[in-house]
């Protein structure tokens, strides 16, 4: 029983592939090459009723043109045309038009993945779909991405910040679905991000730029995007390579660091979506035979308190994908704990440490049904009795508190951090907080 992070009001239930729909079964077929199975699918009568289903999740999931590959080297093509939407377009059709359109659209976003590798050079690592596509997919156009996700080295993060600036781009700090700060805490400045509770936090989990004719830029200062810091952010750095891409080279993470933050990046994401489990599946291959490297990737998912999402993402891609995880490494991610603990409560929380964006109930299920307790449970209590000094920076816009408002202060801080972000974005925090262009110092 897995549920939807952070949406334990509306759980879902992640079955065995076998007893999935019959749209994820295709999916599947195709993805492993199976064109018997893909067939059988076809010919049931529970094909027809999830097309709308199946066109959806296909074209809205980056891997159009890797799917109508597939329908063309098992020759299914033909098979799928009498299978047609509500408007009467044939599936196979719409799937040829879209795929045509991620192809021929992948130079021009290539264009400006290297206009970002000239300006940005080894200032940030660059993550998930844009390296994938350039190292592991059989052609980079088989990966589509509509952003680009940059890890920020920490020395360099108001450097790249200003780079982007310079060159037209500008940061969103006013919408709620792309500045979780919006509405909850000071927020138009690298310096506003920084005021936080506890240093384990991390200080700008996603900073989202955007520009005319450009897809959007995320920055953040953390691969794993868990909240809080990962605990070997500097060896992370350390094992970073250098990818050749035509006449420029860029920075990417180990397949190692690769693979944990793909597995965190799923989970986070309620464990949907095939372009992150087939990237998860081709990190899997690419280290399928090396034993050490399996060794390490369990020694650093457990170190950085990560390692039920990573068995749950490995166990998935290899029901799924038949993804070659390594038997002994599932069975020592595995948590350590009942199996019903594990069925009906362990997946009904989000994997997202962030004070002021979830509830403190949402925070304590965090701490004692993932992973790393009692690093959590150490942050909550800072958390929870903070520094004089970030009362006034946060609530206070820097000015310093008399006595007799420190008690008034600290019981608003346990309202922002007992209610839950979107709440408080549309009552007092709009008011408390009020973003204006003009504070941008960055």
């Amino acid at each position: 029983m897995y549920q939807r992070p952070g949406s334990v009001k509306h759980p879902y239930r992640l079955r065995p592939l076998a007893q999935s729909s019959a749209d994820d079964r295709f999916i599947s077929a195709l993805l492993t090459k199976d064109r018997q199975k893909a067939l059988s699918i076809m010919a049931s009568p529970e094909f027809e009723p999830v097309i709308a289903s199946l066109q959806a999740k296909v074209t809205s999931q980056n891997l159009v043109a890797l799917v109508y590959e597939r329908l063309w080297s098992l020759d299914l093509i033909e098979a799928l045309e009498p299978f047609k939407l509500t408007n009467q377009e044939s599936l196979a059709s719409l799937i040829r038009q879209e795929a045509a359109l991620a192809v021929s659209g992948f130079a021009a976003l290539d264009e400006r993945f290297h206009q970002l590798v000239d300006w940005l050079q080894d200032d940030v690592i660059w993550i998930k779909g844009p390296v994938l596509a350039r190292t592991l997919y059989e052609r980079p156009q088989f990966r589509h991405s509509r952003d680009f996700d940059l890890v920020i080295r920490p020395d360099r993060v108001a450097s790249v910040l200003a780079k982007l600036k310079a060159n037209g781009f500008t940061p969103i700090w006013d919408e709620a679905g792309i500045s979780p700060q919006f509405g909850v805490g000071p927020t138009g400045s690298l310096e506003s991000l920084a005021i936080l509770p506890s240093r384990e936090y991390c200080p700008c989990s996603n900073l989202s730029l955007t520009k005319d004719g450009w897809p959007y830029v995320e920055l953040k200062c953390d691969p794993l995007d868990t909240g809080l810091k990962m605990k070997e952010l500097q060896r992370f750095f350390a094992d970073c390579q250098s990818v050749p891409w035509f006449d420029r080279n860029f920075c990417a993470p180990s397949a190692c660091d690769h693979l944990m933050l793909e597995l965190t990046h799923l989970h986070k994401h309620g464990f949907e979506g095939w372009h992150w489990l087939y990237d998860i599946h081709l990190l899997v291959s690419s280290i399928a035979e090396q034993s050490s490297v399996w060794s390490e990737f369990e020694r650093r998912c457990h170190h950085e308190g990560i390692s039920t999402s990573a068995w749950a993402g490995l166990k998935l891609v290899a029901d799924r994908l038949n993804s070659p995880v390594p038997a002994g490494t599932l069975e020592g991610l595995a948590p350590k704990k009942p199996e019903w603990a594990t069925k009906y409560l362990t997946f009904t929380t989000t994997t997202e440490f962030l004070w002021n964006t979830a509830t403190l109930p949402a925070l304590l299920a965090n701490a004692l049904l993932l992973d790393d307790r009692q690093r959590k449970l150490a942050v909550l209590h800072e958390t929870i009795l903070p520094e004089p000094e970030f009362l006034c920076n946060y609530y206070c816009h820097g000015a310093t508190m008399s006595a007799w408002l420190a008690p008034f202060i600290w019981l608003l801080h346990l309202v922002v951090l007992w209610l839950p972000g979107g709440l408080i974005r549309r009552t007092f925090g709009q008011h408390l907080w009020k973003y204006k262009a003009a504070i941008e110092t960055q």
